[in-house]
């Protein structure tokens, strides 16, 4: 994909993923814009296990690293979990 169709990709994930939140915003890290958020994403996949992640809770994953309050293991355990098709329930985003 290009970079325009990453970028769009990811507007329209975030259009889904705001259509899902009663005030009609999610809540991405402080000081990240959806540029930064493709590149981490963009990362994340490059990894061929993490290709069956679902993009909305990548998109989690990738708010909780940008926001500081996870530590480096805390992160690592939750894409383990991610990563366990037993993992991907309500518990890991809410």
């Amino acid at each position: 994909m290009s970079a325009k169709q990453h970028l769009t990709y990811v507007l329209a994930v975030l259009d889904t993923i705001s259509y899902n939140f009663p005030d009609g915003r999610p809540q991405f890290a402080d000081g990240f814009k959806v540029k930064d958020y493709v590149t981490e994403l963009d990362k994340l996949y490059s990894s061929r296990e993490n290709v069956l992640i679902p993009v909305p809770f990548i998109m989690e994953f990738c708010t909780r690293k940008f926001g500081g309050h996870s530590t480096q293991s805390e992160l690592d355990s939750r894409l383990v979990r991610l990563l366990d098709a037993e993992g991907i329930d309500g518990d890991i985003i809410y």
